[in-house]
């Protein structure tokens, strides 16, 4: 689920103008940190997956069909879908109910 809205900051005289997204994944088993995820075998990530905010992962809108192992194919399906940078991450999955992340994406 995601909801995107507006945001405008004013600095002095400059008015920012920025689209936010914000998503949430419920929780499903794989998850792994992205200091732990980065050490794992090429196999092991295809069985787990991280959200992780260094600004090189991001989130595409719905359904992507496409295989995405590759630089080139990722950048042809940034230009075909609807896509977010994540900005932050928030772990809600030691609730009792609705297990979930929480993710901000610009």
């Amino acid at each position: 689920m995601w909801r995107q809205s507006t945001v405008r900051t004013a600095n002095g005289n400059i008015l920012s103008i920025a689209t936010s997204t914000n998503i949430t994944i419920l929780y499903r088993e794989g998850y792994v940190e992205p200091y732990a995820y980065a050490k794992l075998s090429n196999d092991e990530k295809q069985k787990h997956f991280t959200l992780n905010t260094d600004k090189t992962d991001f989130v595409f809108f719905g359904e992507v069909k496409e295989d995405l192992s590759s630089i080139k194919a990722i950048n042809e399906a940034k230009k075909k879908y609807k896509w977010t940078t994540i900005q932050s991450v928030t772990d809600c999955t030691n609730v009792d109910m609705l297990k979930h992340w929480e993710v901000v994406g610009q």
